[in-house]
């Protein structure tokens, strides 16, 4: 049976790894239902995580061929289950637009939280699902949105 794996990876900072981490997959015909390619500061290793659904023998045959390619520092397979996961959403909004007090009530009403503000705009953050970010989102458009940034989900093993 079919089910929902993450897959993280950390590798060098070779760019063609990525292109043999997608073969592994593609030769299998897993689609990918998500890819996050990312950097660290150090700028030595790139971390890339792949959400697919396959079965659980395919997902560890996977993870094992993962490690056997030259330059893949490490290689983790878990369900989605098994992992806490949480999408950030940030929001710009005219600060002249939006009065304090509607502020307040939205701020409670969708637990976001006030992240910056200066003479011209303030920023909140919303963490949660993507219904929850998109009501959050409806309840400012009358208030003047300038601009959303949503990171994809942060993650953390179990």
């Amino acid at each position: 049976m079919q089910e929902s794996f993450i897959f993280t990876i950390s590798a060098t900072a070779d760019k063609t790894i990525l292109g043999r981490i997608v073969q592994l997959f593609t030769r299998r015909n897993i689609a990918f239902q998500n890819l996050i390619a990312s950097r660290p500061d150090d700028e030595a290793n790139y971390h890339y995580r792949i959400e697919a659904k396959t079965t659980q023998r395919w997902a560890e045959q996977i993870n094992k061929e993962l490690r056997r390619i030259i330059g893949v520092a490490h290689a983790a397979v878990l369900r989605q289950e098994e992992v806490a996961w949480m999408p950030v959403a940030l929001y710009r909004i005219n600060r002249r637009q939006l009065p304090q007090p509607v502020l307040e009530h939205i701020l409670l009403a969708h637990q976001a939280r006030l992240l910056t503000a200066d003479s011209e705009s303030i920023v909140l953050e919303k963490a949660g699902d993507a219904g929850s970010s998109l009501a959050l989102l409806e309840a400012l458009q009358p208030y003047g949105v300038q601009e959303v940034s949503k990171s994809g989900a942060m993650i953390m093993a179990g």
